[in-house]
Formats: C-alpha cells, structure tokens, sequence
C-alpha cells in the first residue's frame, strides 16, 4: 500500500485545490476584504494578477473588476475577495481602496 495525499504527513496541513495556493495561511483566514495592490494586467487579453498584502500573487479576470470596467491599472491599492477557481484560487470583487 503506496503513500497517497490521505496518508502523506506532507498534506496534512494543506487543503485540497492547489497545493501552490493553499496552506494553511490561506484555508484558515476569512476569503473577503483582502488587501493588495494589482502587480500587472493586460488589457488585451482581460488577465491580470494581484500581490498581496502577505507577498502571495492571485491572478484575476476583467470580470472579477467590481465596478464593472473591465480594466484596472497596474499599482492600484486594491481589496479583493478569494474564490476557487478551475485549480487555484482567483482574486474576484476588486475594488480600490
């Protein structure tokens, strides 16, 4: 019988969306009103990533902009809140600070 994620001491203090993402730092905290600034977005493509206040980069969709734009500039103190995406978590609701 193989050691699996059920049975590695390794996974015990992780949780289960994206090993990358998700220590305990991130599953224990509230998911709402985190603080950051956006590190880059490209207008082109909608896609932009977050840094936040803890140093960890969250990326985001045009969609996730709260007041609708579909753009936001890079170095924007923002809030945001945290959802699980397709394997990792997205930054959603950004509003400036």
């Amino acid at each position: 019988m193989g050691t699996d994620a059920w049975t590695d001491p390794a996974w015990t203090d992780r949780a289960w969306t994206d090993r990358a993402w998700t220590d305990r730092a991130w599953t224990d905290r509230a998911w709402t009103d985190i603080e950051g600034v956006v590190e880059s977005f490209d207008d082109a493509v909608g896609l932009g990533v977050v840094l936040a206040s803890d140093g960890r980069r969250v990326p985001f969709h045009c969609i996730g902009i709260a007041d609708g734009t579909r753009t936001i500039a890079a170095g924007t103190a923002v809030r945001f809140d945290l959802r699980a995406g397709l394997g990792r978590f997205e930054a959603t609701a950004l509003r400036p600070r």
